[in-house]
């Protein structure tokens, strides 16, 4: 008796030990979750995984420009753009058959004026990105781009604008002078951009946004530098996913077709 009563008293033991360990193991898990801070990369992984592989290809609209000079407009011209994603960006201007045109990459912009090439500038594919390139790329690549956008995506704050709650992405606190993107929190489509360069503060705003084929775009766009007003951009006849000839994208393309001299 006495040796099944010790048998017993070490199964006993043992199995607390085994409850013990698992109620340790539980309590370290909780506590590792515990203390994850909920950052822009949380809210970056939500936006990508709702439109990711979803996204429409390419889409083709007509742009209506205002300019604006000490808050009274300076002009108006017509664009006619097409976006091939995730990288090209094609604008025909004023009359689309005197081919002036600009093509924008993830990295350059080729300045066409009758087909001849006027100008190369570097670095202009930040709003191909952003208007839905991004879904395009590994989240890995969409979080360097960002940064590389001077989007710090350690901060992050929840707010409301314009009556709808919205997820800001590369600040902590309203106010704060830092490069920001404004999400709609339940759409989860772009409504903001803060851009901070020196002592200037861009904020463009984007509204009237359309759901197309799987994604959205805006119907309107308006851009302020210090709080005036400087453009307004009106989008129409939008098109999603329609035939496209790759050609057209192409910069090798115009220049192998320019005029004779």
């Amino acid at each position: 008796m006495s040796d099944h009563k010790a048998i017993g008293d070490l199964n006993s033991h043992g199995g607390l030990q085994r409850i013990s360990l698992c109620i340790l193991a539980l309590v370290l898990l909780f506590s590792f979750r515990s203390d994850h801070r909920f950052d822009g990369r949380d809210i970056l992984q939500q936006i990508y995984s709702r439109y990711h592989g979803k996204w429409y290809h390419n889409l083709q609209y007509t742009q209506d420009v205002n300019f604006f000079k000490k808050g009274k407009n300076n002009g108006t011209q017509r664009w006619y753009e097409r976006i091939l994603f995730p990288t090209v960006l094609r604008i025909d201007y004023i009359d689309p058959k005197k081919r002036n045109i600009d093509i924008i990459t993830r990295d350059t912009m080729w300045e066409f004026r009758k087909r001849l090439l006027r100008n190369v500038i570097p670095g202009m594919g930040d709003g191909i990105f952003l208007s839905g390139g991004l879904y395009f790329y590994t989240l890995e690549e969409d979080e360097q781009k960002l940064k590389d956008m001077g989007i710090n995506l350690d901060k992050f704050f929840k707010t409301n604008w314009k009556n709808r709650p919205v997820y800001v992405l590369g600040a902590d606190r309203e106010n704060s002078r830092e490069n920001q993107i404004w999400f709609d929190a339940n759409n989860l489509y772009i409504v903001r951009l803060l851009n901070f360069y020196g002592g200037s503060r861009q904020d463009q705003v984007l509204e009237g946004q359309v759901h197309l084929n799987g994604g959205w775009n805006e119907t309107k766009t308006s851009i302020y530098i210090n709080d005036t007003l400087v453009l307004a951009q009106t989008n129409s006849d939008l098109v999603s996913d329609a035939p496209v000839n790759p050609a057209d994208f192409d910069p090798g393309q115009i220049l192998a077709n320019k005029p004779a001299q």
